[in-house]
């Protein structure tokens, strides 16, 4: 592959912001736990995860999904503890949005591209640049948490020109 291909290619893995599948736990009780756990791409979902597709929408009746349609790969394997969160990612800079109550979570996240390298880029939260990522090595997986308070009931993530795998929200 030349450079100009590897380039436009890695520019478009801007977001693999895969932020798998939406699973509310509740505890039933004030003050309750939820659990967001968002697996992107189309590949094989994770196990206890909620997919979503890069035309997963939000919006309407949709809690969670993106403001703009995306692209996504599928790299046709993964490994580490979620293998199938990590084998595929959502493709090109977005947003991607879940409504939430108000309150501070911490959002954990797995980055990276098996087949590629890829180059500095950011994931924000909340309009505030949360983790800058160096040039992240192929088969290599990298992964990072940050505290986020939500005001508005609605938690925003955006990817520059990340590959990101899978996010939690707690």
């Amino acid at each position: 592959m030349n450079t100009t291909m590897r380039n436009r290619t890695t520019s478009a893995m801007v977001i693999g912001l895969m932020i798998g599948v939406l699973t509310a736990l509740q505890t039933g009780q004030a003050g309750a736990d939820f659990l967001y756990q968002f697996d992107f791409g189309p590949g094989p979902v994770q196990t206890g995860w909620t997919g979503v597709s890069g035309s997963t929408l939000y919006g309407g009746s949709n809690t969670y999904g993106w403001a703009t349609a995306v692209d996504g790969r599928d790299r046709g394997s993964g490994s580490g503890p979620y293998p199938d969160m990590a084998r595929d990612f959502a493709l090109g800079a977005g947003t991607f949005r879940v409504n939430v109550p108000n309150k501070t979570y911490t959002v954990t996240y797995w980055a990276q591209d098996y087949s590629y390298n890829v180059p500095v880029e950011t994931l924000s939260a909340e309009g505030v640049v949360r983790a800058t990522f160096g040039s992240i090595v192929q088969h290599v997986m990298w992964t990072g948490s940050f505290d986020v308070a939500v005001t508005d009931g609605r938690l925003g993530l955006v990817q520059s020109r990340v590959t990101v795998e899978g996010v939690m929200v707690r």
